[in-house]
């Protein structure tokens, strides 16, 4: 999932994506487990897109984020709903967190 979004307000948009690494690269399954994730924006420079900003990369799975004023301070946050641990082991309890950060 992509966004296209003004994330520092200059009046042109930007593309805004997740980018989830691997932890197991195994082309024989289609299992795929990730361990930590970062979001980046990228501009449109006239030739193509070159990355403009990079979020510090986290451990974790990002599954889903959104961009909007979520705090009503008239400024737009970055939201992501961080996936930590996915329960998939019987006995084990999935775990997620939501972070914001402040555009």
């Amino acid at each position: 999932r992509v966004l296209i979004h003004d994330t520092d307000g200059d009046g042109r948009n930007e593309v805004v994506a997740v980018r989830n690494y691997e932890m197991v690269n195994n082309a024989l399954t289609s299992f795929r487990k990730y361990n930590d994730a970062e979001i980046i924006a990228f501009d449109w420079n006239g030739i193509g897109l070159t990355d403009k900003w990079i979020t510090k990369k986290i451990t974790g799975y990002m599954r889903d984020f959104a961009i909007g004023d979520h705090d009503n301070d008239g400024r737009d946050e970055l939201v992501v709903a961080l996936v930590l641990k996915e329960g998939r082991i019987v006995g084990t309890s999935p775990r997620s967190i939501i972070i914001a950060y402040q555009l």
